[in-house]
Formats: structure tokens, sequence, C-alpha cells
């Protein structure tokens, strides 16, 4: 969630092209659910240490679904201290 690490995915990684890979799998995903009128969905990020990578990928996944489709989105992040 800091900046230094938002700017490092964005500049230093291929981030962008995996979110976007995920994005649309998780995606099609919800429209279907919403056309079926279902409504829980469960998306995990993991790695190594859980605080830095997989938040990252969970909040602009998060962020991304709320927008795109006005939905309640609960995130979770289990190792991220307090």
């Amino acid at each position: 969630k800091d900046q230094e690490e938002v700017d490092f995915f964005k500049k230093n990684t291929n981030m962008d092209d995996f979110l976007h890979n995920v994005y649309e799998l998780v995606g099609m995903n919800v429209q279907t659910y919403l056309d079926r009128e279902m409504d829980h969905l469960m998306v995990a990020f993991g790695c190594t240490g859980g605080q830095h990578r997989s938040v990252y990928c969970a909040e602009e996944v998060a962020r991304r679904l709320k927008n795109d489709y006005n939905i309640r989105v609960d995130l979770e992040h289990l190792d991220l201290p307090g």
C-alpha cells in the first residue's frame, strides 16, 4: 500500500501485463456470476511475504472491480501487520 512500492511495481515490473490478464479472467467470471445472480466469488493472490506484490495485486483488482461493476468487494490482507 506504500506509494514507493506502488511506484516500483508500475515502473520496474511486468505487473501491468500480469494484472491485465488476471482482470480478463476475473472479469469474465464476475459477469457470469452477476448474470446468474450469484453473489460470492473469491479471488486470492499470494507471494513470498504477503506484504507487497500480493497486496498490490489485490488492491488493484478490487479497485477495478468496484469501478467497473459497481459491486461490493471485501478485501482482506492476511499477512499485513495491524
